[in-house]
């Protein structure tokens, strides 16, 4: 069993351009039971695709994956809104 080359090819946008001056949040989760923790990571970008914050985080306990998820909602808000953005 050898190693295969991988190919990245990123899915078109078109559609998902946002208006000037707008920020995109992403979040992610990942619930490590076994650890007794929750992982949290979050990209801000710009209207241009352009990462302007990026953030991960462990936040301790053991939370659904549904849960976690919107754990990291919370911590994307609240970093958008400590920085200044507002809308």
């Amino acid at each position: 069993m050898g190693l295969r080359k991988r190919r990245f090819n990123p899915l078109p946008t078109v559609g998902n351009v946002l208006p000037g001056g707008d920020i995109k949040i992403h979040v992610d989760a990942a619930v490590k039971q076994h650890l007794n923790y929750v992982g949290i990571g979050v990209v801000m970008r710009d209207d241009e695709g352009v990462v302007l914050h990026a953030f991960s985080k462990r936040i301790l306990g053991v939370f659904s994956p549904h849960v976690a998820e919107c754990l990291a909602a919370r911590e994307g808000s609240s970093l958008a809104t400590s920085l200044g953005y507002n809308r």
